[in-house]
């Protein structure tokens, strides 16, 4: 049960960070950005946070997760002849990398993971 939490947290926070940054912020539609935290949120975590986050350090995971965010976000933007391209890849990425990266932490202090995976 511990790992559905642990998805659904991040499934949550990814699409309220993709609502706030990408809809009320850039003006993206609504669905596109619900869309893109579902996805986004499914792909990290199955590529990122399961493979690695027992056994590797937060700051390697926020970098992976950082690197799958900005590769998806930016083919998204790509794909819609996005005004400020860049910008708008950036401020999105730094702000799930952020919430990623003490989300890890919360996972240590919670007992999801390993004291030495989220130093």
């Amino acid at each position: 049960m511990k790992g559905h939490n642990v998805f659904g947290a991040k499934v949550l926070s990814y699409v309220l960070i993709g609502w706030v940054i990408l809809r009320l912020i850039f003006n993206v539609p609504l669905l596109h950005a619900i869309a893109l935290g579902l996805v986004l949120s499914l792909i990290t975590y199955i590529l990122a946070d399961i493979p690695f986050l027992k056994t590797h350090w937060n700051k390697l995971l926020t970098a992976l997760n950082f690197l799958l965010v900005l590769a998806g976000i930016s083919y998204y933007l790509l794909s819609t002849d996005s005004n400020l391209l860049i910008v708008k890849a950036l401020v999105y990425t730094i702000s799930l990398t952020l919430f990623d990266y003490f989300h890890h932490i919360w996972l240590q202090k919670n007992h999801y993971t390993s004291k030495k995976a989220c130093s």
